[in-house]
């Protein structure tokens, strides 16, 4: 009982540890102001487009008149819980790790599509925990995260993931394809019927948006994807049972498609952001097994090492507008 209470403390605190910057922040992270026209215009009884539940979230702190600072910290605290509830005791310590890496710095600028990012990861651990009700627990957070960013909606492809099973060979194919054409197949996304049908056509003639990336000596870019690679080509070594490797081999592979044509058409990465939570998950599972074999060990520290790589460039490069100690708002 005394271990219990102890590491709920720690829990508690480290959460809090990450909500005060989180909330405290001012003109830090990429779309802080156009947050604080949301909450103005919606405190003022101003019409504004945004989901449901992001609106009763500013609404509710406008009756106190509590500013855009209380939005951001009750966003801050709702992504946090969803992401340390996607993780068992056993698995707490790298789940808050990699998710601190891969998506705390999001959360100081996509606020709203990162809690839907931290619901499906949770309503996906239903489904990897082989929950009884797993499916339906699983559409009903989904449904949830949708009414804070409609890009949870994306995360029902989980379930194809679940089902299908790619052989070794055909994932490496198919690595291989997307590599070399994927130029094409970018060229060809826009002009497709549905995508010219929905509110993204207007993107189609944006460079912004429609350009490829530009990727230098591309040695980054394939530290980025090593992780899903290794995993792509060594799912039997790195995972014990046929369920883990089905699916997690799957994830793998979808996400370095989904990397690769990101490339080439810039837009798509809001798309890659809103499977952050599946890159997370496999780097928790290639890691959990560190102490079985040498070979699970060197699998584990490239996780970490390339984890930790590009935390470090996130924030010397100043990804979503996160600069140390740029500017703290004293409430």
């Amino acid at each position: 009982m005394e271990n219990k209470t102890i590491g709920n403390f720690f829990i508690i605190t480290s959460i809090l540890v990450l909500i005060i910057p989180a909330s405290l922040r001012y003109g830090i992270g990429t779309d802080y102001f156009s947050y604080e026209i949301i909450y103005n215009r919606i405190a003022y009884k101003d019409e504004i487009d945004t989901e449901p539940l992001f609106w009763v979230i500013n609404y509710t702190v406008s009756l106190f008149d509590g500013g855009v600072n209380w939005v951001l910290a009750i966003s801050s605290s709702i992504f946090l819980v969803f992401t340390y509830k996607s993780f068992s005791r056993n698995t707490l310590v790298l789940g808050v790790f990699f998710s601190f890496i891969l998506l705390y710095s999001d959360s100081y600028n996509a606020v709203r599509q990162i809690i839907a990012v931290a619901i499906s990861m949770y309503a996906t651990s239903f489904l990897l925990n082989k929950h009884k009700n797993g499916i339906k627990i699983f559409l009903s957070l989904i449904a949830l995260g949708a009414l804070f960013h409609f890009s949870c909606i994306f995360s029902l492809l989980i379930l194809v993931l679940l089902k299908i099973k790619i052989p070794r060979t055909v994932g490496i194919l198919v690595f291989i394809f997307f590599w070399f054409f994927s130029p094409v197949i970018a060229g060809k996304l826009l002009t497709f019927p549905l995508v010219e049908a929905s509110k993204y056509a207007v993107y189609a003639d944006m460079d912004e948006f429609s350009a490829s990336q530009e990727l230098g000596t591309g040695m980054g870019f394939l530290l980025q994807i090593f992780p899903s690679l290794i995993v792509v080509f060594f799912k039997e070594k790195i995972f014990d049972d046929s369920f883990s490797q089905k699916f997690f081999g799957n994830s793998a592979l979808f996400l370095i498609v989904i990397k690769i044509m990101a490339i080439h058409l810039v837009i798509l990465y809001r798309f890659v952001d809103s499977f952050d939570f599946l890159y997370v998950l496999l780097l928790v599972e290639m890691c959990r097994n560190y102490k079985k074999s040498w070979f699970q060990f060197c699998v584990a520290t490239i996780s970490v090492g390339i984890g930790l790589l590009f935390f470090e460039y996130f924030l010397v490069k100043g990804i979503n507008e996160i600069i140390p100690y740029k500017m703290i708002k004293i409430l």
